[in-house]
Parts: structure tokens; sequence; C-alpha cells
């Protein structure tokens, strides 16, 4: 592997920017205030997450001859006419995926682990939660939500659907801010040519 000194010394200068900006509140998914501001923090008491379900139903198994998600996407989010998202998401056969956050840098928490599940003909549902901290970004403050619905086209190579932010005490209470919007998805494959243009 070559050394690029000129890179280096780019990502050296960008590492000392990000430093010297005042730390936001940040979330591990790239959610600082600018994606859901919270206008009411409450205090951080131990976290006590609830047990869980004995039992779950099973997601919807494929039809025959209908296009599966996994695999890699472009994702595009925009709400009231406004890009917020852009991103690259892995659906895994499993049922996790994991999104790679375009508009946040990695220093604020970038990337989102996420689950999803068939839940109709072509359609399918994801929920990716992410913690928030406080502006010292020490103290978890409140739990961020991203919901997705997205229904697939008929050849497998694109989605569209709408997805939801929210943020929500440790109690489950759903605080101020939440956005919702539209989610578009272009399929990322090895013999095709790559999704340009990126709206960034």
């Amino acid at each position: 592997m070559r050394f690029n000194l000129q890179r280096t010394g780019m990502s050296a200068l960008a590492v000392l920017a990000l430093a010297a900006l005042p730390a936001p509140d940040a979330t591990a998914c790239g959610s600082v205030t600018q994606r859901v501001p919270l206008k009411a923090a409450p205090s951080s008491p131990p976290v006590r997450l609830p047990a869980p379900p004995i039992s779950a139903p099973l997601p919807l198994p494929l039809a025959n001859g209908e296009q599966a998600m996994t695999g890699l996407w472009k994702e595009v989010l925009v709400s009231d006419g406004q890009l917020v998202m852009v991103e690259f998401d892995t659906w895994h056969d499993d049922g996790t995926e994991l999104a790679l956050d375009g508009l946040f840098p990695p220093a604020t928490g970038n990337v989102c682990p996420g689950v999803w599940e068939r839940t109709g003909p072509k359609t399918f549902s994801t929920v990716h939660p992410a913690f928030e901290y406080d502006d010292a970004g020490i103290n978890v403050v409140a739990i961020f939500v991203e919901r997705m619905q997205v229904t697939i086209s008929d050849d497998g190579n694109s989605f569209d659907g709408t997805f939801t932010w929210d943020n929500f005490d440790f109690q489950g209470n759903l605080l101020p801010g939440s956005i919702n919007g539209t989610v578009t998805g272009t399929r990322i494959q090895v013999g095709s040519p790559f999704p340009f243009p990126f709206p960034l």
C-alpha cells in the first residue's frame, strides 16, 4: 500500500478542524440536534430497557418471483422539500442492517445499526435506534428512533417510501421536534454503473 503524504496531511488538518469546533449534541447514528432538535432534554437516570417479548411474529417470507431487499443501497431522505440525509445502507439476510450516513462526519457518529422485516407484498419496514447525548457528548439524554417503510420495485433495483425521526425520553415519552419525509433507494451492484449523482 502506498503512503499518500498529501492525503495524510489533509486528514490531519480535518481532524484539527473538527477538534476546534464546539461539541454538538451527538448520537451514535449521526442524529445530532441538526437532525431532531431536543427541546427538553431529561436528566440521565440509569437506562432500564424493557424485557423482550417471549415470542415475536416471524417476518413474512418472499412470494414467488418477489425481489429481496438484501444488498447495498444508496438512500436519499427528504423532508419538507429539504435534503436531510444521504446514506449507504446494507440490508443483510438475517434481518439486520447497517447504514453509513453521509451528512455527518465520523466524529459525530455516522454508523447506524438497525433491523428490518418484510411486512407485505414488496413492502419492508426498518427501525434504527441511537443514543442522544448532552452538549459535552458524555451523558445519554434521550433515545433517537428512525423508522422507514418502503416498497421495492418490480425489478428489485429501487425502492421508495416514508421515514420518521423521533426522540424519546427513557420512559418512552415522545419529545418535541419529530421529522418525517420520503426516502428513495437505488441498489448498488458490482456489475452496474455506480448510482451517481449524489445530492450533497
